[in-house]
């Protein structure tokens, strides 16, 4: 993986960050893996080159060197996770929007129209796209897009109404990881482990420690089965 570091592969707590990351950023993490978006990046002229980042989804090409936790791609069109906050047509509306209510690390990225938002909080990541009009301290509305995904985009918007007005625990909740959360974590660790040339009992090993493998790997055991899995998802999904 050409410009990207692989050296702490071996360690899973490297990849503990991967546990809280939702659907979007899960999505990035296996484009930037992926060879040929790597060479489009390294290749072209400048970030902004949309003719190369629109094939892969994108506004712009996006660092592959940066994981989902520093990396802000703009996907297009809008992952239906992302809400849609305007000014409301009806400026009597009485309820006022505080950009700095909204919980969580903030990070803002402009693509030319408006404004991308992404906090990261304890439950997880909330996107917004903000109108390029919308102030703070006057009102705000949703803005939801019909079509096929209209009940996932309303999904999200109950979802970040609920997050931007919950009171914030004075203690960060710790969450239990989901079994589909533990399984992209083993496959990016062992999709990075194949890439830097690792055999797959290198990876077991990596993953389960040496004696479990000494103990249970064979030509056809379950163990070597799991990390065959793993890869073929890995390839796959980037």
């Amino acid at each position: 993986m050409r410009g990207i570091e692989q050296s702490s592969w071996r360690t899973p707590a490297a990849y503990l960050y991967t546990l809280g990351l939702d659907e979007v950023s899960l999505a990035w993490e296996y484009l930037r893996r992926n060879a040929s978006y790597q060479a489009t990046w390294f290749k072209a002229a400048t970030r902004s080159n949309l003719s190369a980042a629109g094939p892969w989804g994108l506004r712009y090409l996006e660092d592959p060197r940066l994981d989902a936790r520093r990396a802000e791609p703009l996907w297009y069109p809008f992952p239906c996770s992302s809400v849609s906050i305007t000014r409301p047509a009806d400026t009597g509306y009485g309820v006022s929007f505080q950009f700095w209510r909204i919980p969580g690390e903030k990070s803002l990225v402009h693509d030319g129209l408006r404004l991308q938002l992404t906090t990261r909080d304890s439950p997880g990541v909330k996107r917004a796209v903000l109108a390029a009009d919308l102030s703070t301290d006057e009102p705000y509305a949703y803005s939801v897009l019909g079509g096929n995904n209209l009940a996932a985009r309303c999904h999200a918007v109950n979802e970040f109404e609920v997050f931007y007005h919950a009171k914030r625990p004075n203690s960060p909740r710790h969450h239990r990881p989901t079994r589909a959360a533990l399984t992209h974590m083993r496959i990016l660790q062992a999709f990075d482990g194949a890439r830097s040339g690792a055999s797959h009992r290198d990876v077991a090993v990596a993953m389960h420690g040496s004696n479990i493998v000494r103990k249970h790997w064979t030509p056809d055991s379950e163990l070597r089965a799991q990390i065959r899995y793993l890869l073929r998802r890995g390839n796959a999904l980037a």
